[in-house]
């Protein structure tokens, strides 16, 4: 869910509640005004006739009795139903109407004890058996002195609680309304002040790309948005500045890797040579120099593989370096492993070669690849392992993998096996590398275009994993 929305339905989700309390406390005090005003009317209208026919003349419960039927009658309207209840809680006056005036509810005894001890204002609440509401009023007789009996008043509260739903189902409609024009002006207003949050996104994803000249270049005064816009436009440019300055360091640093590696290699040939014609006894050297001039010429020539290894590292970060043609990689790979037969008959290298396999790459450099991990595999791996290599299309790539089922990458390896002077512990100080095979595998796996990856396997060995893109 966008931030849009998460901010809109948080601010409609405070909205709503506050609308239903607001519904809630209008309902409760829409209903208490009603039956208030409808008590209030009842007693109104029955005052002036209580007083007419009880309140100047002498009362007793006889009297009483002998007017309560009159009583009810003059007491009982179109809307209005009356009875008369003497101190004993028993009816004693009832009009019987003829024309379909309402006739108050029975009540149970217990409800009239309060208007018997004097308290004057008494209403209910009474539900008949048709599930219609009624208001019942006591009103005590006579009013001013000791209660001799009581007056019950009723009245329907139908019409009244039929405004009350309509007055409330009013007020639900208006709020749903009101609530969805809020929630369009809110989203409305949040997508206006984020959208500069979206323009951010878009520069992001450009610059991601690679178009470091993108910038959001908001002008917004000093909000937290605009704030964010221009630190984000700094920190870009700060990061331009060092990716910058990293590139031209490494520039820097491969041209002189390659000035350096080719300057070296004219003493390295010349100091290989002086050490041959030692070693072809043209100058008369004595037997027992020969093993310190053999040590010489191993490290001369330990010295100018790196030096070459170094020179090809510094080349092959450029693609214009690689001479690309269309290869077969099924061919090359079996005429690698053909090679790796010949040169130790200690492994045993199984191939599973797809036909037809045919990359843009510069085969030289590719055979240079798939020589680098092979021997990365016999040194590391004891005697009579078997190394797998796989070739096989898998989603417009070719793939190449080469495993073993030896003892695996040490996992503190597995995370810089392909940086420059990493080796692992070879099976013999004689089979140490320099630490640049792989590096240079990476680099020109990379200047291909394509990938490379190091695993172990579950339960077996190391696993290479080269993918090119096929040739169209």
């Amino acid at each position: 869910m966008t931030l849009y929305w998460r901010l809109t339905l948080g601010v409609v989700g405070l909205i709503a509640p506050l609308l239903l309390l607001m519904i809630a406390q209008d309902f409760h005090n829409l209903h208490s005004f009603v039956l208030e005003r409808e008590g209030i009317r009842l007693r109104a209208q029955a005052k002036p006739i209580i007083d007419k026919d009880l309140l100047h003349q002498p009362l007793d419960d006889t009297k009483l009795r002998a007017l309560a039927n009159q009583l009810a009658t003059d007491l009982t309207s179109a809307d209005t139903g009356a009875v008369i209840v003497d101190r004993h809680s028993q009816v004693i006056g009832r009009y019987y109407s003829q024309i379909g005036e309402p006739a108050p509810p029975e009540l149970p005894q217990k409800w009239y004890a309060p208007a018997l001890a004097g308290e004057r204002e008494q209403n209910y609440i009474v539900t008949d058996k048709n599930r219609n509401h009624f208001l019942v009023a006591l009103v005590p007789i006579p009013p001013r002195q000791k209660p001799l009996g009581v007056v019950v008043l009723s009245t329907s509260l139908e019409e009244s609680y039929r405004l009350v739903r309509h007055h409330v189902l009013s007020t639900i409609i208006y709020s749903v309304i009101l609530l969805l024009i809020a929630s369009t002006l809110v989203f409305i207003m949040v997508r206006k002040n984020l959208r500069p949050l979206a323009c951010m996104i878009i520069v992001t994803k450009q610059i991601a790309r690679g178009d470091w000249s993108r910038r959001v270049h908001l002008h917004r005064g000093s909000d937290e948005i605009g704030q964010l816009a221009s630190s984000f436009d700094e920190m870009v440019d700060h990061l331009q500045a060092a990716f910058d300055a990293q590139a031209q360091s490494e520039n820097r640093l491969r041209q002189f890797l390659a000035d350096i590696s080719h300057e070296l290699r004219t003493p390295l040939t010349t100091i290989g040579g002086y050490t041959d014609l030692l070693l072809t006894g043209v100058t008369g050297v004595s037997e027992e120099s020969r093993p310190l001039l053999t040590r010489m010429r191993r490290e001369i020539n330990r010295t100018n593989r790196l030096v070459k290894d170094l020179l090809l590292l510094a080349r092959t970060d450029k693609a214009a370096m690689l001479e690309l043609q269309r290869v077969d990689l099924s061919s090359l790979c079996a005429e690698v492993a053909e090679l790796i037969r010949l040169r130790t008959g200690r492994f045993t290298l199984q191939t599973t070669l797809s036909e037809k396999v045919f990359v843009q790459a510069d085969p030289d450099r590719i055979e240079q690849v798939l020589l680098n991990i092979l021997d990365n595999a016999i040194r590391h791996t004891p005697e009579k392992t078997q190394i797998d290599m796989r070739l096989e299309s898998i989603a417009g790539k070719a793939r190449i993998t080469i495993s073993d089922n030896g003892r695996g990458i040490p996992a503190d390896m597995l995370d810089h096996i392909f940086e420059r002077f990493r080796y692992g512990q070879p099976q013999s100080k004689a089979d140490r590398g320099l630490g640049l095979g792989l590096a240079i595998a990476k680099a020109i796996v990379e200047a291909h275009g394509g990938t490379i990856a190091a695993f172990n396997q579950v339960g077996s060995g190391a696993c290479f994993r080269v993918e090119i893109q096929l040739a169209t």
